[in-house]
């Protein structure tokens, strides 16, 4: 969403449900003095519906009628009222409750005079909303997927207990949550993407090579990019005090040092190369091939083309430095590491790569405060003292930084050029552009 100059603690999100029958090709409207009318609710703050318990309890108590979160159809912000509108897409749930007297389903016919219906009116009219690489986006397939999570934990000895329930919707992914005598477990699909591997085939083979660092799944069907995995333990999350974060750095170098004799093995398992070769390439080829006017001026895409070459002979030059290639996970912050009783874990290896280790670190490279940055550098390359001398770490870590930058800014630019984006629309134009700056300002740092 866009800012708001006002106090975001003033914010409330008013949503209107847009509730379609499980299975006939009708939504659930309110009867009101001017004629049907969707259900609405209000949450406090800046939901976002990519949380959905928020939602789904919203739609509960509004007509007592349990659903699942399909995505958001339209938002809307009105500054002055600091009001968020949104309307979102729910499926009624198969075994809901019946709904109250003062609501009733309603067809194509009667829906095409509801305010704010029109976003499901072709799905009301018997059409089908194509889900593209969002298939979570359809009605029927949470029913399939919670049948294959209750089937497969059943399997394991881990029955069900209780309902399945959405954990996270949204663009990139979707995870569901059940709870089990042996904890809870969590189910992820994942969306395909150019620059997205499989990630449960992956994760599969990363936990067989590096069992303390990278948990196991507890089962995959690499077919539909689906997985389960138990509970992690609690996230370390971006607020950690900077001595656990020193902890996970050093943890995480281990698990790259010991990934060092592997890459055949990495790239063998479905890890993409992401090496300072393939970065050269993007570098010279890439910002040809993309309409980057949704993110930058005229000017500004003249210069990042323009920085090709710098950015290039940075490529050339890490590849002659003796720290080796070894496993990257491509999107590594606190929010991807937990901890349990053994000691952290990192999950969330949608884009597991072989790369440059530095060029991995966007952790550190682009934490806000410089002392903290130098602190946590200085942590991360002592882990790597036995393969050069400081000196040179200290080069090959200043020609990582802009193309740590650029590896950022490729896979946004990917990702929000192939998805359908809606929930996460704004964030992800958002942080695509703030990618693409943050190469430029690199760019001008180290080169100009």
């Amino acid at each position: 969403m866009s800012e708001s100059t006002a106090d975001t603690a003033s914010w409330r999100t008013r949503v209107r449900a847009i509730v379609l029958h499980p299975s006939r090709p009708e939504a659930l409207v309110l009867r009101a003095p001017g004629g049907p009318a969707l259900p609405e609710f209000e949450l406090p703050g800046r939901a976002w519906a990519g949380r959905p318990e928020q939602f789904v309890q919203g739609v509960r108590d509004a007509v007592g009628v349990e659903v699942a979160l399909l995505r958001t159809a339209e938002t809307r912000v009105d500054d002055a009222g600091l009001i968020r509108h949104a309307a979102v897409v729910f499926a009624a749930r198969e075994g809901s409750p019946a709904i109250p007297g003062h609501a009733r389903w309603v067809g194509a016919a009667e829906a095409a005079g509801v305010v704010g219906l029109a976003p499901v009116l072709g799905e009301l009219a018997g059409g089908r909303v194509p889900a593209g690489r969002v298939p979570w986006r359809a009605r029927a397939w949470l029913g399939t997927a919670e049948q294959w999570m209750v089937t497969s934990l059943a399997a394991l000895g881990r029955p069900v207990r209780g309902r399945v329930e959405q954990a996270r919707v949204a663009e990139l992914s979707c995870v569901l949550r059940a709870a089990t005598d042996g904890g809870d477990v969590y189910f992820k699909a994942t969306t395909q993407l150019p620059l997205f591997v499989n990630e449960g085939r992956v994760m599969a083979a990363l936990s067989e090579l590096f069992p303390d660092d990278i948990p196991a799944p507890l089962a995959v069907d690499g077919q539909r990019r689906w997985m389960l995995l138990p509970d992690l333990g609690p996230e370390i999350g971006w607020q950690a005090p900077v001595e656990v974060r020193e902890e996970v750095l050093r943890a995480f170098a281990g698990l790259q040092i010991r990934s060092i004799g592997s890459v055949d093995r990495l790239l063998a398992a479905g890890c993409l190369d992401r090496t300072p070769r393939w970065l050269a390439r993007q570098a010279t080829e890439w910002p040809a091939t993309i309409d980057l006017s949704r993110w930058l001026s005229a000017d500004e895409v003249a210069e990042l083309t323009a920085a090709g070459a710098d950015l290039a002979s940075a490529c050339a030059a890490l590849t002659g430095h003796p720290v080796p290639y070894t496993l990257g996970h491509g999107d590594m912050h606190l929010g991807n590491v937990a901890r349990d009783g053994a000691g952290y874990r990192f999950f969330d290896w949608s884009d597991a790569c072989v790369t440059h280790p530095f060029v991995d670190m966007i952790v550190i490279f682009f934490d806000d405060d410089p002392a903290t940055r130098e602190r946590l550098r200085d942590v991360y390359l002592a882990e790597w003292a036995s393969f050069a001398p400081r000196a040179r770490l200290l080069a090959a870590w200043q020609l990582a930084e802009p193309l740590a930058a650029l590896n950022q800014a490729i896979s946004y630019v990917s990702i929000a050029t192939h998805v359908e984006l809606g929930a996460d629309r704004d964030g992800m134009i958002e942080d695509t552009g703030t990618w693409l700056r943050r190469l430029i300002d690199s760019h001008r740092q180290f080169f100009l």
